[in-house]
């Protein structure tokens, strides 16, 4: 009977040990995971900014052009 003991023992160490080095793995991957993901809507969003004040831009000297083609029609 104390080897059907020892034999469970060990059993539930090796799963526990299986168990808490998966969570420890799937938590530093979903934390490496947000990480990378944070980044990439950061640069993402930044060129959308650059996008937009570059589009901006273009239509403040557009409108101006058309001001002065309108004074001289």
């Amino acid at each position: 009977m104390q080897d059907l003991d020892d034999m469970l023992t060990q059993d539930t160490d090796l799963t526990n040990k299986f168990l808490n080095n998966f969570e420890k793995n799937a938590t530093g991957e979903a934390d490496r995971l947000m990480a990378d993901l944070e980044g990439e809507m950061t640069n993402r969003f930044e060129h959308q900014d650059k996008l937009l004040g570059n589009m901006s831009q273009f239509i403040g000297r557009f409108q101006q052009t058309l001001k002065i083609f309108g004074k001289d029609v």
